[in-house]
């Protein structure tokens, strides 16, 4: 569930965000040793998450739209496994996931646009004591076509 309540300085346009809802993120890991032994391990991570942010438009042709999100309250667990033999399973202690998102639309005319969008997210988790965290980045690419 998401709340926009747009306004205008000068001519452009801002639309600040506030939103909550529930997120499930799965990583999957698999890593094969020289002797050829394959171990999977995954991590899920669940939970209530909270975001943040806001879209400018200054202009016809352009929008910029930002955004941070975050678990509130989150729970997960680890499961790896060798192949063929049981799964070991270990439940987070506590778990959080996180996203930054930062992109740009560009109308290139009445039915084409042009996007890019850098997004990073970040997991982490503490089981018996230890605390991880692990990130990813990614940047993307788009091409809108509207009728």
């Amino acid at each position: 569930v998401k709340g926009q309540l747009p306004f205008f300085t000068g001519s452009v346009r801002w639309v600040p965000k506030l939103g909550i809802g529930y997120t499930t993120f799965t990583e999957t890991i698999v890593q094969t040793d020289l002797a050829t032994n394959v171990t999977t391990s995954e991590n899920s991570i669940s939970g209530i998450y909270a975001v943040a942010g806001f879209q400018m438009i200054p202009c016809s042709w352009l929008v910029i739209d930002i955004d941070y999100s975050r678990t509130v309250s989150g729970s997960g667990s680890n499961t790896s496994a060798l192949a063929a033999t049981d799964p070991t399973v270990v439940k987070y202690d506590a778990a959080s996931l996180a996203r930054i998102r930062a992109g740009a639309i560009f109308r290139l005319s009445k039915h084409f646009d042009l996007g890019a969008q850098f997004i990073q997210r970040s997991i982490g988790f503490t089981a018996s004591g230890t605390a991880s965290t692990e990130s990813q980045t990614q940047i993307l690419g788009m091409l809108g076509l509207e009728w």
